[in-house]
């Protein structure tokens, strides 16, 4: 019976009867196809290889603490891997893979920035985008309107500054 056949027993068969091997009854083993390995999507891959940490992010509370704000911000985002949501170059992807990575990414600075803008304008903000989740629209709307008023101030300033000390009636 193949069943007590031992490997010595079989290496004195191939022996004696070079280029013969045995056949193993058909029901003794069973195959099975190979099972198709897919390619994992970008998403699950990013999801396995980071950890969002959301407490090192910054708290923007008054508008004038924009500049120092958006610097540290942008740090954080960058070293967790989503700073593409906060860049105006960066090209919103058409293939389904890199589209689903971006929304997940979207989904995760929204909530970052639903934490971090205790501002008045940063709270407006992103209440209106609270449906869609749009951390990329709040922040380039919120950095346009605080980039603006920024302008305004220093020009407002320089205006000032210059009235205090102009000598009118001199030539001047």
């Amino acid at each position: 019976s193949y069943e007590t056949l031992t490997s010595d027993m079989l290496d004195a068969f191939q022996m004696q009867h070079p280029g013969l091997v045995p056949m193993l009854p058909q029901s003794s083993f069973q195959t099975y196809p190979p099972t198709p390995r897919s390619k994992p999507d970008l998403l699950s891959t990013w999801l396995r290889s980071h950890k969002i940490d959301y407490s090192v992010y910054p708290v923007l509370k008054a508008d004038a603490g924009w500049d120092a704000w958006k610097r540290s911000f942008l740090a954080k985002a960058n070293a967790q891997d989503i700073a593409e949501i906060f860049d105006t170059a960066y090209q919103i992807p058409t293939d389904q893979d890199e589209l689903d990575l971006f929304n997940h990414k979207q989904k995760i600075a929204y909530a970052i920035l639903e934490t971090c803008l205790q501002n008045s304008q940063g709270k407006t903000l992103v209440r209106a985008h609270e449906a869609t989740h749009d951390a990329r629209r709040i922040f380039l709307d919120l950095t346009a309107k605080l980039e603006d008023s920024a302008k305004s101030n220093i020009a407002a300033d320089d205006l000032l500054g210059y009235l205090t000390t102009a000598r009118f009636g001199l030539g001047t």
